[in-house]
């Protein structure tokens, strides 16, 4: 009898980590080489690396199961019945390597990217297609400031004992020291600008050398002074486009079991949260109205996406599929840009419900209404950046 008892824990363990990774195995099936090919398992690591940085990515990652409500998507609409005219699209640059992380300038001229092969970051005149500024770097992430005159990129400088951020001029290719912090074993995972430049948001993991650590929010102004607002363990953020609220998502558990969304109001500090029975809340992002937000819940193994207005405190199911979607950005007021599976790039129109898909790709980012997203080339073990125009 005490066999059976270990027996049935170890193979309920084994079932439940068979759906956990089950997604994931299946998507590395869809990239294995054929046989007499050349073994691409570098780049195919490379590929999927943007969701392996940390576990916190694990909540990046949206599945929701298919309803029949009317008002959700339906499970007859299938992306691959609804391809998009491929007129709208062009490649613009050739990286020559596997790339996972990159940055268009606001005003479309430059191209920021990490380099995984020489650990560099590099800057991309996009007209001329030549690198104009590089430096060592370790750490995939950085970003444009939006609403300056020319173009500002902020980046990360890891320091013996702590880190700096610097702000590099395009005009006079020289870099600028905006804040540093000297605390030790630490680490960004995540910085961000405020859709006006206002603030500048930083999540940065603390903890011991050999712990995932802990996270942390900070917020500085555009000067580098930090501001008074201390919110731990989140793993997610997005701003209202008036800079008035801070939506996040927070881990209420050690062990990331549980996770909630909150959202922070600038004008008088208070924090509120998205009221929810139960479940795990992640991956909150803003309408273009900023009076709604929209977010994911997961409730044993059930994926719900909702549409939230938080001034009436009523929510809507939008999203419920089978497939794993993430990348959720908005491209107009009733269009949502997402990733399906990590391939397909795709619209969906909140009105009407329709939704096709763009092209194959993954890390897709909306500049001025246009659709910049990587596409790899796994023959010659490089990647690609594409660009969609919506006009």
């Amino acid at each position: 009898m005490q066999w059976n008892k270990y027996y049935t824990i170890l193979a309920s363990a084994f079932f439940i980590t068979l759906l956990i990774f089950y997604p994931f195995i299946i998507q590395a099936q869809e990239v294995t080489p054929k046989e007499g090919e050349k073994n691409t398992l570098d780049f195919n690591e490379t590929f999927f690396q943007p969701n392996i940085i940390s576990p916190l990515d694990f909540f990046h990652l949206w599945s929701v199961e298919p309803l029949e409500n009317i008002d959700t998507i339906s499970k007859n609409i299938r992306l691959e019945s609804n391809i998009s005219n491929k007129t709208n699209y062009q490649k613009i640059f050739d990286f020559g390597e596997p790339v996972n992380s990159f940055k268009i300038s606001p005003d479309e001229q430059y191209l920021a990217y990490y380099s995984l092969a020489s650990s560099k970051l590099i800057v991309v005149d996009l007209n001329e297609k030549r690198i104009i500024w590089q430096c060592p770097y370790d750490i995939p992430y950085f970003a444009w400031k939006p609403n300056v005159e020319g173009n500002i990129l902020t980046y990360i400088n890891k320091k013996n004992v702590g880190f700096e951020i610097l702000n590099f001029d395009i005009k006079t290719l020289a870099s600028n020291r905006l804040l540093q912090e000297s605390e030790n074993n630490s680490f960004v995972y995540d910085l961000s600008w405020s859709p006006k430049g206002t603030y500048l948001a930083l999540i940065i993991i603390t903890g011991l050398e050999d712990s995932h650590g802990y996270s942390q929010l900070k917020l500085f102004n555009s000067s580098g002074q930090s501001l008074n607002h201390k919110i731990i363990d989140l793993n997610f953020l997005d701003w209202s486009k008036d800079e008035k609220y801070l939506v996040y998502s927070k881990f209420t558990q050690e062990d990331f079991s549980e996770s909630i969304v909150e959202f922070l109001n600038f004008e008088n500090n208070n924090i509120f949260a998205i009221p929810e029975e139960e479940g795990i809340q992640i991956c909150p992002i803003f309408s273009p109205d900023d009076k709604h937000i929209l977010y994911s819940t997961v409730n044993k193994l059930k994926h719900n996406v909702y549409y939230y207005n938080y001034i009436d405190n009523q929510k809507v199911p939008i999203i419920q599929d089978s497939k794993f979607i993430s990348n959720l950005a908005w491209l107009t007021n009733g269009n949502l840009l997402f990733t399906q599976n990590m391939t397909d790039i795709g619209i969906l129109n909140m009105y009407n419900k329709g939704l096709f898909v763009i092209d194959k790709g993954y890390v897709p980012t909306i500049v001025n209404d246009n659709i910049y997203y990587l596409k790899p080339d796994y023959e010659e073990q490089k990647t690609e950046l594409f660009k969609y125009s919506n006009k």
